[in-house]
């Protein structure tokens, strides 16, 4: 057995002298992302089977689109070309080092800009043009991605709140690795209605329906929290004076009412260790935590309730 081990073993290596190949190396050579194998940088010739074998051979790698890098010659000589056959067995043509550029292609502005727009729109409620639009003013003109089939990733901030400067991760993603990674700034322009004073509100004074309208307005760097709708604004306090034309922060005005006169509210009824609920109405406004009249709508009664979540009061026995 030891007998035709070593048997093989000396036919191989008669085999592998016995073959050769000549190897004509470029100054330069365009290659695809991932392993930078010798058949991209030289033209083979000679035995069949041994260039097949050189062909394949990996002497290096260039991991990004559009990138450049070098290999040594003599790199390739002395080390990698001994794992497949001696030397001898070789003819070199070339010295020096190897321009190596990765194949890429190349994303436009316009395509970008459609890309981050496809993604955070997804995120954002209201009609795109009308309640907001995206700007991206800093874009490249253009970005290198892989030329092989890939797949865009993005990420948008935890607390992503789609107004204002806001900030995008775009990767490119080839079988679940991720070759190139770009952060993109841009704005969420944004539109909402907004309660505005159309006559002076009194410090102290409640706000009448008669002293605000509904305005169009761009929210997109207010910090402030404004009122949107005209019935979140009616019958609250005015807690600073307010002059007309200004549009309504919430914050300008007291608290809003938790249950509003008129409004129909469950009375919850302590009955022993039973909770009894019966249908009401208030008969004032009231914040939660704060005692208001109701009315027993089976009955007609009138008694003391203590306000609780909107739309539920608790009798006081």
């Amino acid at each position: 057995m030891m007998l035709r081990i070593v048997q093989g073993i000396l036919i191989a290596a008669v085999l592998c002298f016995a073959a050769r190949a000549k190897i004509s190396f470029a100054h330069s050579a365009d290659v695809p992302v991932g392993r930078i194998l010798l058949g991209d940088l030289s033209e083979l010739s000679g035995d069949s089977s041994l260039v097949e074998r050189l062909k394949v051979l990996e002497v290096g790698r260039i991991d990004y689109p559009g990138r450049e890098s070098r290999v040594s010659i003599e790199a390739v000589r002395s080390f990698y070309l001994r794992s497949v056959c001696p030397a001898e067995s070789l003819d070199i043509e070339g010295s020096g080092s190897i321009r190596v550029h990765s194949r890429s292609h190349q994303v436009d502005k316009d395509s970008l800009k459609a890309l981050i727009l496809q993604f955070v729109s997804a995120r954002i409620e209201g009609v795109m043009g009308d309640d907001w639009e995206i700007e991206v003013p800093s874009l490249p003109k253009q970005i290198e991605v892989p030329e092989s089939a890939f797949k865009w990733i993005a990420e948008l901030p935890a607390n992503f709140d789609g107004r204002g400067q806001e900030v995008i991760t775009l990767k490119a993603d080839v079988d679940g690795n991720t070759k190139m990674r770009f952060v993109l700034p841009f704005t969420v322009r944004r539109w909402v209605n907004v309660v505005h004073s159309v006559s002076p509100i009194q410090r102290g004074q409640p706000v009448q329906m008669s002293q605000i309208a509904l305005q169009r307005v761009e929210i997109t760097h207010q910090p402030r929290m404004m009122v949107n709708r005209l019935e979140d604004a009616v019958g609250r306090m005015a807690l600073r004076t307010i002059a007309s034309n200004l549009d309504l922060s919430d914050s300008w005005l007291e608290r809003p009412w938790t249950v509003r006169e008129g409004d129909d509210v469950r009375m919850n009824v302590q009955v022993g260790a039973a909770l009894v609920s019966v249908m009401g109405k208030a008969c004032q406004n009231g914040y939660t935590g704060q005692r208001i009249e109701v009315e027993n709508l089976d009955s007609g009664k009138r008694m003391q309730a203590e306000v609780g979540a909107p739309g539920e009061v608790r009798v006081i026995n």
